[in-house]
């Protein structure tokens, strides 16, 4: 689905940078010779981001474990 011609007239450098981010999606389509959709790559993005989000407070912070003496 492409943006409305209103708005890439309107932001031209938005207009560029949507191209730019569908480029390697046609690419990957067509090396793969499967049909993928910047609205299904989008939402496959959105979905490991909402898995990888952590609460904040939730357990340790990342990195090394702490050294104790006994």
């Amino acid at each position: 689905m492409a943006p409305p011609k209103s708005f890439v007239d309107a932001n031209p450098q938005a207009g560029k940078d949507l191209q730019a981010i569908q480029q390697p999606l046609t690419s990957l389509s067509t090396q793969c010779t499967l049909p993928v959709s910047l609205p299904q790559l989008l939402g496959v993005l959105q979905g490991a981001q909402s898995a990888a989000a952590v609460p904040a407070g939730s357990g340790p912070l990342p990195g090394p474990t702490p050294y104790t003496t006994r």
